[in-house]
């Protein structure tokens, strides 16, 4: 098992041996608020991108965290990325997201399976008491 690197105060990666030469990236994430400075998000999504890149391309990833996106659930625009269980609109953070996710061939599990409202979403707004799903476990499509 390898040693936790701080990448960022936001990011997190931690290498694990499966076997032989079989690895599994585990990179922890937490977005800043989606109302935050465009500048923080985009600093957010070019330190993602520079982990994503610098990860072995045989490792498998497991991409978690509190990302503070909304995905929606445009499947015709998002396939491969997402499943027919994404909820809302999309937000900005939630297209940075998206194109990430697209550029990597990775998938948002949240979306593939179908869970009731209660169960799919993780932050509840608290003047508007709606429900949103923010938070997501993300892998690569091959896996």
């Amino acid at each position: 098992m390898g040693l936790a690197e701080g990448t960022t105060e936001f990011l997190m990666t931690l290498d694990l041996k499966l076997s032989n030469n079989q690895y599994t990236t585990v990179i922890s994430a937490n977005a800043q608020m989606s109302d935050a400075d465009n500048d923080v998000s985009e600093q957010f999504f070019f330190n993602l991108d520079h982990v994503l890149t610098n990860t072995c391309k045989e490792d498998k990833i497991i991409l978690l965290g509190d990302f503070n996106a909304r995905v929606g659930h445009d499947l015709e625009l998002w396939s491969g990325t997402i499943g027919k269980e994404g909820a809302g609109k999309a937000t900005s953070n939630g297209i940075l997201l998206l194109s990430k996710c697209s550029e990597y061939s990775l998938v948002i599990t949240n979306t593939i399976f179908r869970w009731s409202d209660r169960n799919k979403t993780t932050w509840k707004h608290a003047r508007f008491k709606h429900w949103h799903l923010l938070d997501y476990v993300i892998v690569r499509a091959h896996d």
